[in-house]
């Protein structure tokens, strides 16, 4: 299988995060999913018109990445706390992830400000960074409800292929 290493995981970090700071300057910061997959097919779907509990949302992601056997997926959203508004951006294997979270100021037009960045090899125990390990179950019933979802929601997703990742003693 061809993993991500960590480096890759900081640098789709750091590309999604300039994608959402070019979106807030449009005044947008939607939830979005991305996945790739060993050949380095991706996708990009937002996710802001899918009304689905929490937990019925991390089941439909597990089924999308799985049917589009991502090995690698970003996914990033508003999340309101105490302190204010954030944008959250997880970038994930089944292995580790990487996670960044800016403060969404609201003043003239949106601002991001950079406040944390989390890491770690335990994504079966960190909410959204979960979605490729077992930690995430659907049941037989409920995976038809998702596929026949994702099936529809296929057709918006933007679809591009990455360019070839040079491997650890392929160069």
């Amino acid at each position: 299988m061809n993993r991500f290493d960590h480096d890759e995981l900081v640098d789709l970090l750091n590309e999604f995060a300039v994608w959402y700071h070019r979106l807030s300057e449009k005044g947008l910061l939607p939830r979005t999913l991305s996945g790739i997959n060993d050949s380095g097919k991706q996708f990009l779907l937002r996710l802001d018109d899918v009304t689905l509990s929490n937990d019925e949302r991390h089941q439909l992601i597990h089924t999308i990445l799985r049917e589009e056997a991502a090995v690698c997926y970003a996914y990033g959203g508003m999340i309101q706390q105490e302190q204010g508004e954030h944008l959250t951006l997880v970038i994930a294997t089944e292995e580790q992830y990487v996670i960044g979270s800016w403060q969404v100021l609201r003043e003239e037009g949106i601002q991001l400000e950079h406040k944390e960045l989390w890491e770690g090899d335990n994504p079966e125990e960190v909410p959204a960074a979960w979605f490729l390990t077992p930690a995430v179950r659907v049941s037989d019933a409920d995976r038809l409800r998702y596929q026949a979802i994702w099936k529809e929601l296929s057709e918006q997703a933007m679809r591009m292929q990455r360019p070839e990742r040079i491997m650890p003693g392929t160069a």
